[in-house]
């Protein structure tokens, strides 16, 4: 077995304790533009996350209470209510991931779930798609036309790749 020769790794910089890193600048900094406004940002969040629990959740009551938190967050105009909107939004996310993951479906899944939502027969689709052209897609016997499914991504508000 060929031995593999040692690279050396380049010195590390010694930089001083109280000089200011650019890869490590907080959001803080970033968000008020100078040190000074960074400790008033965090105290303002401190003051803000004294109401707020950020962390992980863990149960479905903890999901709504952030997600009714979150609502109130996105009336404000601040920007500190801005960044623990993020915070919650990311762990909101993390959750529903975990515990309600969405399971794939075919575009004809997509199509039935749509119309049933939305207490629509196949004639009340007739903007996007011709009804015959929609009863054979929905018995599987043809497919889904592009501009079809362009028409009901539209129509619906939902991402065009579900429905190809």
């Amino acid at each position: 077995m060929a031995q593999l020769a040692q690279v050396p790794r380049p010195a590390r910089r010694k930089v001083a304790s109280n000089a200011p890193s650019r890869p490590g600048r907080s959001a803080f900094v970033l968000l008020a533009g100078s040190p000074a406004g960074a400790t008033r940002a965090r105290r303002a969040m401190a003051d803000l996350s004294s109401f707020v629990p950020l962390g992980p959740i863990n149960s479905d009551a903890a999901l709504r209470r952030r997600v009714a938190i979150l609502e109130a967050l996105d009336q404000l105009d601040d920007p500190i209510a801005r960044l623990l909107a993020n915070e919650l939004a990311g762990a909101v996310r993390e959750y529903e991931e975990k515990a309600h993951p969405i399971p794939d479906a075919s575009p004809r899944e997509v199509v039935r779930f749509l119309m049933a939502q939305h207490g629509l027969r196949q004639s009340d689709l007739s903007d996007c798609i011709a009804q015959p052209n929609l009863a054979a897609f929905l018995a599987g016997r043809r497919a889904l036309p592009v501009a079809a499914a362009k028409a009901i991504a539209k129509r619906f508000s939902v991402p065009l790749d579900v429905l190809l």
